[in-house]
């Protein structure tokens, strides 16, 4: 079951926006065009000023009929301090800016108003936000993008917390997927609880050409990738575990909850099926996908 369970997991996290979501259609994409560069699986690193290292995860895709960019991520710094966020990208028609707003999972929010330079690409906002505690943070960031777009840094000055100076961040950005990919939030390594409260280890990893998603879980080996790439609804997957071997089928779609569900079809060796439904859902600093109303999983970020 212990397979299944994962490869429920990796299906749900391949639901995409509907094809209508992906066509231009208003001024503000035109405005937001120049930001397209920025859509893709990213990973990151890089230090404050006081030498603290961080490291993390972060995806952006269009939504709305392209007039925003929505995005998501989560960090972890050398403290062991964890964080998830998502934002939102839009353009302000009345103040003629570029402006986003976001939520971190501990409590915290931002927002950000800038313009993107015409020539160069740079792009400079106005960082303003509050810490869990309350505590006011402000400071310039500005992302310039690499000639071949596949890297960026995140570059933040003249910082301040409560008024008093920060060491904010500088940060490079590596493109690790293509553009969209849905399986990003499972890649690295985490821990996996299972229903009878055993906990074990779980990495995931993309394929060079970005368009399979493999993972190995106590003494299983899994790889998902797409049963068609005109309806990325749909996905494939094979298992390998020590007891059986097969292959699954999978259909996933938006679940009512604001999370995902999926329905899986499993192909077995001896030419039975089995049939199951899974529902994937955040919860801090990692996921929760349930079986059947029935058997809970639970994966947080090592």
């Amino acid at each position: 079951m212990r397979f299944m369970a994962t490869f429920l997991l990796l299906s749900l996290l391949s639901v995409r926006d509907p094809l209508w979501a992906q066509e231009a259609g208003s001024s503000a994409a035109e405005h937001l065009q120049p930001l397209d560069k920025i859509v893709g699986a990213w990973e990151y690193k890089g230090q404050d000023k006081e030498g603290v290292e961080f490291v993390g995860r972060e995806t952006v895709r269009w939504a709305f009929n392209r007039t925003a960019l929505k995005g998501e991520g989560s960090w972890k710094n050398a403290k062991d301090e964890l964080s998830d966020y998502e934002f939102f990208v839009v353009w302000n028609p009345m103040s003629k800016q570029v402006e986003m707003r976001g939520f971190t999972s501990n409590g915290g929010g931002f927002s950000r108003t800038g313009v993107i330079d015409p020539k160069s690409g740079v792009w400079t906002s106005w960082h303003a936000g509050w810490m869990e505690d309350g505590k006011p943070l402000q400071g310039i960031v500005q992302i310039v993008f690499s000639e071949d777009a596949k890297s960026f840094q995140w570059n933040a000055k003249e910082g301040t917390l409560d008024g008093a100076p920060w060491p904010l961040l500088d940060l490079t950005f590596t493109k690790i997927g293509p553009t969209n990919h849905p399986m990003h939030l499972l890649l690295g390594d985490w821990e996996m609880t299972d229903p009878m409260g055993v906990t074990t280890p779980f990495s995931s990893w993309l394929s060079k050409d970005g368009k399979s998603c493999f993972s190995v879980a106590n003494g299983s080996f899994f790889s998902v990738s797409y049963a068609d790439a005109k309806n990325q609804n749909a996905a494939e997957g094979y298992f390998k575990s020590f007891e059986d071997d097969g292959y699954l089928v999978s259909h996933t779609k938006t679940a009512a909850a604001g999370g995902y569900e999926v329905a899986v079809t499993a192909y077995k060796p001896d030419g039975t099926t089995e049939k199951l439904r899974g529902v994937f859902e955040p919860i801090p600093a990692g996921y929760k996908y349930t079986i059947d109303d029935t058997q809970v999983y639970q994966l947080r970020r090592k």
